[in-house]
């Protein structure tokens, strides 16, 4: 929760864990309703962040 909170994307997250999306996705679900929160949308909160894209397509932005 530290890398979500610090803005990390969902995918890049996963990625440096080495587990796939959905379960960091799920993992963020749970974290939120056991803090009784409202369970935030990932579109909403993609908008919110200040560097919206994921590591892989900024590395591959380099190769063109």
């Amino acid at each position: 929760m530290a890398r979500w909170h610090e803005g990390e994307l969902l995918q890049d997250i996963a990625d440096r864990l080495q587990v796939d999306r959905n379960t960091i996705t799920a993992t963020v679900r749970w974290w939120h309703e056991e803090q009784g929160l409202p369970v935030p949308d990932g579109r909403t909160r993609r908008k919110g962040l200040s560097r919206k894209t994921s590591q892989k397509s900024d590395d591959s932005a380099d190769d063109r």
